[in-house]
């Protein structure tokens, strides 16, 4: 009787330790997406920090830097929707200011980031072109765009 009380705690604990490892694992995938979507928004804002002085006529206008900015902004908001798959909201041991809207409403949440691209693509081919004034125009797009997404599936600070 005892042999068989042993191997069910032995097993017990077994079943325990790899439920944890699952558990654990999960976590650090999680932990891992919600890093690679930091980073893609960090990147968003190191690019638009480098065409500011543009903007605010302290720089010379430099259609070089304004392609790249936007570039990378558009390459990086491509990929965006894939970063927040089910079950990686908030959790114990993950900061994210992810809102549950970003899953509840997740068609609205896409064709922000498709309004993005498609804005951040304009500004490359404007910017290419040497078309300052269209470029700055253009440029209050993408901020009401990045703007209205961040209200509605971005906790505040």
């Amino acid at each position: 009787m005892h042999k068989k009380i042993r191997l069910a705690v032995v097993a017990g604990v077994m079943a325990a330790a790899a439920g944890a490892a699952i558990v654990a694992e999960a976590q650090t995938n999680v932990a891992q997406t919600v890093q690679a979507r930091k980073d893609v928004m960090r990147g968003n804002g190191r690019a638009l920090a480098s065409i500011q002085p543009m903007l605010r006529n302290e720089q010379p206008w430099n259609a070089q830097t304004a392609a790249a900015a936007m570039t990378s902004v558009r390459d990086g908001m491509r990929g965006l929707p894939s970063l927040f798959p089910a079950g990686s909201g908030a959790q114990a041991g993950i900061e994210t200011r992810a809102l549950p809207a970003i899953w509840d409403q997740r068609a609205a949440f896409e064709a922000q980031v498709a309004s993005i691209v498609t804005a951040a693509d304009q500004l490359v081919t404007l910017a290419q072109a040497g078309n300052e004034a269209g470029f700055r125009a253009g440029m209050g797009a993408v901020t009401q765009v990045c703007g209205s997404c961040h209200t509605t599936f971005r906790a505040p600070q």
